[in-house]
């Protein structure tokens, strides 16, 4: 997932959101995987990670 995201944002520093999509086997529907990092050196350290539905409101858009 953080190796190959499908995208970056920057977040409060130092952290910045790997986002990366993918289909939920079991509800059946587009989700995203935002995962919250701080990079030190060397490595990463995750502080948070977790899924959602609301792909247009982390994404960029609005949510219908």
């Amino acid at each position: 997932m953080i190796a190959q995201p499908d995208s970056v944002v920057d977040g409060r520093p130092p952290r910045r959101i790997f986002m990366r999509r993918y289909q939920d086997a079991i509800l059946h529907t587009d989700m995203l995987l935002r995962v919250v990092v701080e990079e030190t050196a060397g490595e990463f350290v995750i502080v948070t990670l977790y899924k959602t539905s609301k792909l247009k409101k982390h994404e960029g858009g609005s949510e219908p």
